[in-house]
């Protein structure tokens, strides 16, 4: 009795019923540890990707149900995270893995990814996935894709990663490919070799593409990116740092440990002279950040090379870590919520007593007062090889954000990260500072040399956070494949397994199939989506039916693609050209924008059909949806409010004048007219569109 009392003899483990894929009722992990911790046990919950819904209870590690264990001991709690790709994934061998995944719930798709050398990587073993190993599937697109070695096909190899630059670029260039290289940040193992390609490795390629293949580099290697002669003369001595990288070294998808990410890249440059490069993802938005604005490394912006006589620009330093900041940054202050520029000749407005006042005497220019410098978007890389020690001993960091990372565990200096100065660990009153013609702005690296001739101080902010595993973003080496391009492999058990899967829903199937014969006979004798008028198109898309214009659509050089199913589910994939949704940059549900609605485009019916994704995309501050950013009684600047995604679908053969001023605005100065001969998709953002042309276009694809 006092036995079973559990007053000696230890503890029993409770009856619970582990969670499977077709649980209804699931108990959760933590209603199993309470009842562990009531019995005066210690509990350990881990976490494991199931087809169980998320944090159900599946089991004990150890231990079975009803077990007896020691008093006070620790039992091992595994708990569900839902469906995901476990880790350690990546090289087995792919008929070893279709269980775990059978049971995960959700469709799994096995893709064949062309590998060189079989020797080093068998057929048949996994290389790539998506999600990556050790992430979960988005309720956006619940999916997961697993490559498999193959060696027939033709594209780029995904074991091209580490080997020898001019090894690979002769192997391509043999198959009929057109191969450039340029220079990468790249992780310790990747230094000198290929670090990565565009399109990634792994793709699938046409004969005679481009391709681009990426050589990593170090510290040095990055800096020499930045390395240009000052005179003609090629003299080493009078070699300098320009602003921006001759092959974008920084270019990449840069992640924390805690799945936050920001990717940096090619962007439209404010002007054609400029470069570029900045940020494509991630990161602040707000007009304060001045995400619109090409990233420099120094002051260069009304000459060729950063500041000389100063080390205050890492870039010009030793340590090997240099600075990414807003071009614009260096050129102005804010007036209210108004930025004023100071480099732009004839400028006729100036702050008075912190609002905009428009002048006509050019001497009232420069009298600015009430004007404030605000914190924009700025970022620290660190290349493999750079000296941290010599940089948190020079007193860049803030002391307390050394001190709080002190006890964290130290970042990776095997890989390439950066640091992404976060507003939120300054007060507001250090967010920003008062501006002056003779200040300067202190959220940018002080340059020494104008403070000495201008007597000013150095009141430079400094950095936070300070680096540790939990603050870098990591660089991500992981192939960002075309996954619908791929075409199916064949694995042993995938088949069986999917059947099994699909057993539960048969009976519904079946219960469905004479309905959906029915439903095929009504649309036999309806005229194919190509032979569609543009009423016609319409007429099925306001009733809720777009397939007669789903489908694959890209834009002309191959980077990004756009898929629009027939229920207006559409994903993204290459190159980020937009984020979709604020809850998934590459994944949104859209609708027709109705006629006469606000906002709206006013496309004409003739021409087009205006999309836009769902109202709960509005985001400001903590609230969602239209009326509350625009109608509510609490204004949103434009900067605060984040948007649905907004595109225009173009009927085949609309007029190519009324396509050009959709925009309502001038068209590009080497503007070519889009291809009318097929439909195509043109994306929207809030304000100063460009007119569709034939580069910036996503073409459906046949």
């Amino acid at each position: 009795m006092t036995y079973n009392a559990e007053l000696w003899g230890g503890k029993t483990l409770p009856q619970a019923q582990a969670a499977t894929l077709t649980s209804k009722d699931a108990v959760s992990a933590d209603t199993v540890a309470a009842q562990l911790r009531s019995k005066g046990l210690h509990v350990k919950k881990t976490k494991e990707f199931s087809g169980a819904k998320k944090g159900a209870f599946l089991g004990y590690r150890g231990a079975d149900a009803g077990a007896r264990v020691k008093a006070g001991s620790t039992v091992e709690v595994r708990e569900s995270a839902g469906a995901g790709v476990p880790d350690r994934t990546v090289g087995k061998k792919a008929k070893a893995v279709t269980k775990t995944f059978a049971d995960m719930g959700v469709p799994v798709h096995y893709k064949k990814v062309l590998v060189s050398d079989s020797s080093k990587t068998a057929e048949g073993t996994v290389v790539s996935t998506s999600p990556e190993p050790g992430q979960a599937v988005s309720e956006q697109q619940p999916e997961i894709y697993i490559g498999v070695a193959d060696k027939q096909g033709s594209g780029i190899p995904m074991d091209i990663m580490g080997r020898d630059v001019d090894d690979v670029a002769s192997e391509l260039e043999s198959k009929g490919y057109d191969v450039s290289v340029r220079k990468r940040l790249a992780s310790k193992q990747y230094i000198g070799k290929v670090s990565g390609s565009q399109p990634a490795p792994g793709s699938v390629l046409e004969s005679g593409q481009s391709v681009t293949l990426f050589q990593g580099v170090d510290a040095q290697g990055a800096k020499d990116t930045f390395i240009q002669s000052a005179d003609d003369t090629g003299d080493t001595a009078s070699m300098a740092a320009a602003g921006a990288s001759t092959d974008d070294v920084a270019s990449g998808r840069w992640c924390t440990k805690g799945g936050d990410c920001i990717t940096l890249g090619d962007m439209d440059g404010e002007e054609d002279d400029l470069q570029d490069f900045g940020v494509v993802d991630g990161a602040k938005s707000d007009d304060y950040a001045m995400a619109d604005s090409p990233l420099v490394v120094c002051d260069a912006v009304q000459q060729a090379f950063c500041s000389q006589g100063s080390k205050d620009y890492l870039i010009q330093g030793d340590t090997g870590a240099f600075e990414l900041m807003p071009h614009k940054a260096f050129t102005g202050f804010w007036c209210g919520d108004t930025f004023l520029s100071r480099t732009s000749p004839g400028a006729t407005q100036y702050c008075k007593a912190g609002k905009v006042a428009t002048t006509d005497n050019p001497s009232d220019v420069g009298k600015d007062t009430g004007g404030k410098y605000r914190m924009s978007n700025f970022f620290v890389v660190a290349p493999v090889g750079a000296d941290l020690d010599k940089l948190e001993a020079s007193g860049y960091f803030d002391k307390s954000a050394l001190d709080a990372v002190g006890k964290q565990q130290k970042v990776d200096t095997d890989r390439p990260f950066l640091l992404y100065r976060d507003v939120k660990q300054y007060a507001d009153d250090e967010r920003e500072a008062d501006y002056s013609s003779k200040s300067l702005n202190p959220f940018l690296p002080y340059n020494s040399l104008w403070g000495k001739a201008n007597g000013v101080k150095d009141a430079s902010v400094a950095m936070r956070p300070a680096p540790s595993d939990a603050t870098a973003y990591y660089l991500c080496e992981t192939s960002d494949l075309d996954w619908d391009a791929l075409e199916d492999a064949d694995v042993d058990g995938a088949a069986q397994q999917s059947d099994k899967q699909s057993d539960k829903d048969k009976k519904q199937s079946d219960e469905q199939s004479d309905d959906e014969q029915d439903k095929q006979d009504k649309q036999s004798a309806k005229p194919t989506p190509k032979e569609l008028t543009p009423q016609q198109i319409r007429a099925s898309v306001d009733g809720g039916d777009m397939s007669p214009i789903a489908g694959r659509y890209c834009l002309k050089d191959g980077s990004t693609c756009l898929t629009l199913d027939a229920k207006g589910n559409v994903t993204e994939s290459g190159k980020n050209a937009m984020p979709l949704s604020s809850d998934d940059p590459n994944s949104a549900t859209v609708s027709p924008v109705a006629e006469g609605a606000r906002p709206s485009w006013d496309i004409p019916a003739s021409v087009g059909i205006e999309f836009r994704g769902p109202d709960s995309d509005y985001r400001c501050g903590s609230e969602r949806g239209y009326a509350a950013c625009y109608e509510s009684g609490t204004f949103y600047s434009e900067a605060e409010i984040t948007k649905p995604v907004n595109f225009v679908y173009i009927f085949k053969g609309a007029d190519s004048e009324q396509v050009k001023s959709i925009a309502q605005s001038m068209p590009e100065p080497d503007y070519v007219a889009p291809d009318s001969t097929k439909p195509f998709i043109k994306l929207l953002g809030y304000h100063m569109n460009v007119s569709p042309s034939d580069g910036n276009v996503f073409y459906l694809t046949e």
